[in-house]
């Protein structure tokens, strides 16, 4: 079975770059490195929940047509709104966005994602007073202390912490993990 190896993650911010896809049949079949929310999505494509079929809704019942009039539909929608939002995008790959920019563009909308939900509060100050940034890089190599305000990484990103920030070893900052282990084998060995 062929493995497609350095897979970069598009379903949340960390961008785990080292995932493993184990191939067969063109399908993905096993993912190696993925946190759970990784494995759900690459896995999660073919499950029996997923709607395969085009729907549109047809005297106020949902019924499944062929992908042509799907399509058709959906142009009409567009092609008939004052000012349409295109909503959602945040776990849609690039190529994806891009074209959904360009038909935004072309009907007169605008894009909107799924932060103004999560992050609408926090997106406000930024535009009031700014913000201080820094990379995921140099977060691993030079931070000494990491807060996490308002949100929960360990849900969110569950990859978050091992590649940039507790487990793992910085340039110029010691994994907290690796010192907190050798005490533990430190400990362990005076007791014997």
């Amino acid at each position: 079975m062929p493995v497609v190896t350095a897979v970069t993650c598009p379903v949340c911010g960390s961008l785990c770059d080292d995932i493993e896809l184990t191939i067969e049949n063109n399908e993905v079949v096993k993912v190696k490195n993925g946190c759970a929310i990784c494995e759900s999505k690459f896995l999660g494509y073919k499950s029996e929940h997923r709607t395969k079929t085009p729907l549109i809704r047809k005297d106020g019942e949902f019924v499944p047509v062929s992908i042509d009039e799907a399509i058709h539909r959906a142009a009409e929608i567009l092609a008939d709104a004052n000012y349409p939002i295109l909503y959602g995008w945040s776990s849609t790959n690039c190529e994806a966005q891009r074209v959904g920019i360009e038909l935004a563009e072309e009907v007169g909308g605008v894009l909107d994602n799924t932060s103004v939900v999560c992050h609408g509060p926090s997106i406000l100050s930024v535009q009031e007073v700014g913000i201080p940034t820094c990379t995921l890089g140099q977060i691993r190599h030079r931070a000494d202390l990491i807060i996490y305000w308002g949100c929960d990484p360990w849900s969110a990103h569950p990859r978050h912490l091992e590649r940039y920030t507790s487990f793992t070893q910085g340039k110029f900052e010691e994994s907290a993990w690796k010192e907190y282990l050798q005490k533990v084998k430190a400990a362990a060995e005076r007791r014997k």
